[in-house]
């Protein structure tokens, strides 16, 4: 038999956080970088759905060197 324990305090809540790969987080309207090394689709998505979950928008475009994304709202 299990027995409860009555009066227990519970621990603070630890927020989950993980690390950011892009400063997505950090650009004004107007800002913008390049990525070379990852998979266009891959950072469209994510650029678009770190938008969508904070009230931004993002712009990406291929150039020569690689994927651009620039804050657009």
């Amino acid at each position: 038999m299990i027995n409860i324990d009555k009066d227990i305090p519970m621990p603070p809540i630890r927020k989950r956080t993980r690390a950011m790969k892009y400063p997505l987080a950090y650009m004004e309207v107007g800002d913008s970088f390049i990525v070379v090394e990852t998979d266009p689709g891959r950072l469209r998505t994510s650029a678009y759905a770190w938008g969508r979950r904070h009230g931004v928008q993002f712009q990406a475009e291929d150039t020569g060197e690689g994927t651009r994304i620039w804050r657009v709202g």
